[in-house]
């Protein structure tokens, strides 16, 4: 289903503020139309005005996971591009941000994809494993 042909699908990373509901959405969505995307001004809220460690993790998954292209996904970028292949669970995956980044972040973009997985060469099961924080201090809510 991937369509390598046509030009990538420009995204305004900062609508709606930023942050990287938008960016994970996009990815995920991405891979399973089959759609190139470029989702470019990234811009999560608060002081740092440009994409974080953890917030990396679940695009590399998905480029791992759909055997795709994936340019600029690293901290400190403002840009990514993605050229999605098929989605195809043929192995295992680790999603890690190499910081404390919340292990829910990666789970996000590759649960929506994962039941749309072509079978593999082999039959085993593929792994997936995150690793990072579940449940970090400046992270945590009232309980009222």
């Amino acid at each position: 289903m991937a369509n390598t042909t046509s030009p990538p699908l420009l995204i305004d990373g900062s609508t709606l503020g930023g942050g990287g509901q938008l960016l994970r959405n996009s990815i995920a969505l991405a891979a399973l139309l089959g759609r190139p995307i470029n989702v470019n001004k990234l811009s999560p809220k608060g002081k740092q005005r440009s994409l974080k460690a953890q917030d990396a993790a679940g695009p590399h998954l998905i480029a791992d996971i759909c055997s795709g292209n994936m340019v600029g996904c690293k901290k400190g970028s403002t840009s990514i591009e993605l050229h999605p292949g098929s989605i195809c669970l043929a192995e295992d995956y680790t999603a890690d941000s190499q910081t404390a980044g919340l292990v829910a972040l990666p789970l996000q973009v590759a649960l929506p994809c994962l039941p749309y997985s072509s079978p593999g060469a082999s039959l085993e099961p593929a792994y997936l494993t995150f690793c990072g924080a579940t449940n970090p201090v400046h992270h945590t809510w009232p309980a009222d």
